[in-house]
């Protein structure tokens, strides 16, 4: 969303873009593998519509929509941090945030979700019935839970309140309440509000 901010206009344009390339590339997996399969065929035809209500939603010449591969896939969130900046150059408040959550929260999400190395151990060390037998596992599961949901605190709130501060809904005085309610009792909501939100918000 930070990204999409900085240029609503034109990263709309481009994420756009970027949804209808996956969707025709993934189209074109599917038919090659399972194209010769009667049963297959309602499924790729419903794609294939899909894909062509996409295609309506963009811009794109019918010589970039033959040639999917070459349009511009959507940056991660790593790239983003970096993206139109000199490798030399201080990043701006807007990306030094965005590094800021990419290291501390999409990192370790992406990591979890990926299932590599820190992330098994963090998401399946508590399967394992030599680890669930250890006298304190209840309390570092519950540990580990709140600290799931502490993230998604804010997060959510991080969402609501970049949509907030550049639309101007009216809503910004619910953000802060919201706000003042959480981070007194949860430490990774007030590190967040205390790094960007209560500047952004007007407090």
């Amino acid at each position: 969303m930070l990204f999409i901010l900085g240029d609503v206009p034109n990263r709309c344009v481009w994420f756009r873009e970027s949804d209808w390339r996956e969707s025709r590339l993934e189209l074109e997996r599917y038919t090659a593998e399972y194209g010769n399969l009667p049963e297959w065929k309602t499924y790729l035809e419903d794609l294939s519509k899909v894909c062509d209500m996409g295609l309506a939603l963009t811009n794109l010449s019918a010589g970039q929509a033959a040639n999917p591969k070459a349009l511009r896939s959507w940056p991660n969130s790593g790239a983003m941090v970096s993206y139109g900046v000199s490798p030399n150059a201080p990043l701006p408040p807007v990306q030094t945030f965005m590094k800021y959550l990419n290291d501390f929260f999409y990192a370790d999400l992406s990591q979890q979700a990926k299932l590599g190395g820190t992330g098994l151990s963090k998401r399946g060390a508590f399967l394992l019935d030599e680890i669930r037998s250890l006298p304190g596992t209840d309390s570092q599961i519950k540990k580990y839970r709140y600290s799931q949901i502490g993230q998604a605190v804010a997060l959510v709130l991080a969402l609501a309140s970049e949509i907030e501060a550049h639309f101007n809904f009216g809503l910004r005085n619910d953000a802060l309440f919201v706000w003042n309610l959480a981070a007194p009792v949860i430490v990774v909501v007030n590190e967040v509000y205390e790094k960007r939100y209560r500047a952004l918000l007007g407090i």
